[in-house]
């Protein structure tokens, strides 16, 4: 991986970096502790399977995942300005593979990366390809790619199985204190609320601290998609497009859930005004943005039209 030429770019990435093993090393003790309350001495084993269910998903492949977006691969014949944008950024990110490339068949403007670093894809949207023009088309190309050069997608499926591990420990102490109830009462052991209120109170620690985590991962994400394109505005203009073409306030305040098209274990967009206000303050040349540009609309597709909904399989597009 090629040193970072920037001083302030080397610090934000190594405020981010501590950032993220702190918060891993946390949801490990947090999954440690959980696993002692409930099991005793034994649930230490637990980390056993947090260590087998890390290898199982990450030998997933990721055709399974597109297949629930209905998403097409795309051929370098097919698309051959994209795998060119995509390849020149690998070079840069020093990747030893090339990512495929998918297509989802969604009217909303949006992209995700999954697999692993050796066999990654990245989706992206036909809505992304009819907004963006190439500046900003190749600024989230760079933040996928990004996501792959430092493995972040191996990082969110730990910290993402530590959470679903701790709130399912949560749950069954939960139950099994409730159905223990009667006797501890009856043996005048008390009502075992501080039990209950700590085992009702853990998930949501645990799930913040992925929130932390995933906020970190995608600040990390934009600020590699600066040293591999050197081009913040168009970053912070793809930002300011997709952000404007979602639906109505109404929306955004009842149902939030629904304008987040990838899968739960890739949510990692903290809100979009903060991530821009972090780009406008990198150190960098921003090179005006002319809305003009070509865009790279895929005359093969049809134009997408229908609104995103969810699916019966759970995702949203």
């Amino acid at each position: 991986m090629q040193p970072l030429k920037n001083p302030h770019h080397l610090t934000q990435r190594i405020r981010n970096t501590i950032h993220s093993l702190l918060i891993i090393v946390i949801m490990f003790f947090v999954l440690g502790f959980t696993a002692e309350l409930v099991m005793g001495a034994s649930g230490w084993w637990l980390i056993i399977i947090i260590i087998a269910s890390i290898l199982i998903s990450m030998r997933v492949s990721p055709f399974l995942i597109m297949r629930l977006y209905h998403a097409q691969p795309l051929s370098p014949q097919d698309s051959p300005e994209l795998y060119r944008i995509v390849a020149q950024l690998c070079e840069k990110a020093e990747l030893e593979s090339l990512p495929k490339i998918f297509y989802i068949p969604s009217a909303a403007a949006s992209a995700f990366t999954t697999g692993r670093s050796n066999n990654a894809a990245i989706a992206v949207s036909d809505g992304l390809l009819r907004q963006l023009n190439l500046r900003e088309l190749s600024a989230v190309l760079a933040h996928e790619v990004s996501h792959i050069r430092h493995r972040d997608i191996w990082t969110m499926s730990l910290a993402d199985s530590m959470s679903r591990l701790t709130t399912f420990i949560c749950t069954f102490g939960f139950l099994l204190l409730l159905a223990l109830t009667p006797v501890l009462l009856s043996s005048g052991a008390g009502f075992p609320l501080p039990g209950l209120i700590l085992l009702a109170t853990i998930p949501y620690l645990t799930a913040l601290l992925q929130f932390g985590l995933s906020r970190t991962r995608e600040f990390d994400a934009d600020l590699g998609a600066v040293e591999l394109t050197d081009d913040p505005a168009a970053m912070i203009s793809a930002l300011e497009k997709i952000d404007g073409r979602k639906s109505s306030w109404f929306s955004r305040i009842f149902t939030p859930q629904r304008q987040n098209p990838t899968p739960s274990l890739l949510r990692t967009h903290p809100p979009t005004e903060e991530r821009i206000a972090r780009l406008r303050r990198l150190r960098t040349p921003h090179q005006p943005i002319n809305d003009n540009e070509i865009r790279y609309a895929p005359s093969y597709f049809k134009r997408i039209t229908h609104k995103p909904r969810r699916r019966w399989s759970g995702v949203w597009y």
